[in-house]
């Protein structure tokens, strides 16, 4: 696995976040063709996962949607972990029964708002930045050599 699938896994991870949106595992798949084995794919979304953010704070694994919408067992492995009283919460006082699929629902909305939330205060665009373009012209005070 090159760096270039490791960036993208970031940014389709940030600009779903920001966005308030999903990354499909279809996605995610088929970014790497033939190569690599689940594992090695799954191992990389994972320590993506704990670059963006500790997964205590906003679990970015929540953002992967399957065919339902929902993220994988690793998310709610994770999450049973890291917010236990949540989990039991949610799925009536049994940590270790499985939770059944409205309740991966709720535990799934609620990691991602934890997410939505996170992603606006760490990758948010600045609106007082302007981004470079063709059209947006260097200022005289900007370039090198000026003061």
């Amino acid at each position: 696995m090159d760096a270039s699938t490791r960036a993208w896994i970031q940014g389709a991870l940030i600009r779903a976040a920001r966005q308030q949106l999903l990354v499909r595992y279809s996605d995610f798949h088929a970014l790497f063709g033939d190569a690599d084995s689940l594992r090695r794919r799954f191992e990389l979304l994972e320590q993506v996962v704990h670059e963006l953010a500790d997964p205590a704070e906003a679990d970015y694994g929540a953002l992967m949607a399957n065919a339902q919408g929902l993220p994988g067992p690793e998310f709610f492995r994770r999450y049973r972990v890291l917010r236990a009283d949540e989990y039991e919460t949610i799925v009536g006082g049994n940590a270790y029964a499985r939770p059944r699929l409205t309740q991966r629902t709720a535990i799934a909305v609620k990691e991602r708002h934890h997410v939505y939330l996170h992603a606006s205060r760490h990758w948010s665009i600045r609106p007082d930045l302007r981004a470079w373009t063709l059209e947006l012209p260097v200022s005289p005070d900007r370039r090198a050599g000026g003061p």
